[in-house]
């Protein structure tokens, strides 16, 4: 791990604690989740049957690249609310630009896959994103809910299927995510 990496994990963890502390004096504070946007911009898609993928993501929220994966990870910190909406959107810069019709599966429990730990899923599971608060909203745009609460907490893998026409086989994209505080009790949610 490199000084840089350092002093921004020193960073991240600064801010959590002065966070909590700051919420601790609030008697009164929102009461619905947060709701974020993950841009997601597709350059390239290997051949099949490996179809990897060339892709980054961007977000307001907190990130830290790790140096072994190319995008970073996202840190979730929740600052007394129930959770997050996170919109997904998906752009299709394949083809030189000119896209070739990447888009989310239309079946849901399809669309993203995630689960706690370090390793990216590679089946089914909702371990972080409850499928049941998941909604393709069109074939470029998908929401999710993260409740970041007791039981899925700390650092988590998830995986993104893209595909031309939203049918199997799909392309996999897994950057990873870090739920670093638990919720206030329910809110609004996706």
């Amino acid at each position: 791990m490199n000084e840089l990496d350092l002093k921004d994990r020193h960073r991240i963890e600064s801010h959590h604690e002065r966070a909590k502390r700051k919420l601790e004096g609030h008697q009164n504070h929102p009461k619905d989740a947060w709701s974020v946007i993950i841009d997601v911009y597709l350059n390239s898609v290997g051949p099949a049957p490996e179809y990897e993928a060339d892709f980054d993501i961007q977000t307001c929220l907190p990130t830290e690249w790790d140096g072994i994966d190319p995008n970073p990870q996202i840190y979730f910190f929740n600052e007394g609310r129930p959770g997050f909406n996170v919109t997904f959107r998906l752009f299709d810069n394949t083809n030189g630009g000119a896209g070739s019709s990447y888009r989310f599966p239309k079946n849901k429990d399809d669309a993203v896959w995630s689960q706690l730990g370090e390793s990216c899923p590679t089946a089914a599971c909702d371990d972080v994103f409850p499928n049941k608060h998941t909604v393709v909203q069109d074939s470029t745009t998908l929401v999710v809910f993260n409740p970041n609460e007791d039981g899925c907490l700390g650092e988590f893998r998830y995986t993104l299927n893209v595909s031309i026409g939203g049918e199997a086989p799909y392309v996999h994209l897994d950057p990873g995510g870090n739920n670093m505080n638990g919720g206030s009790g329910s809110g609004r949610r996706a």
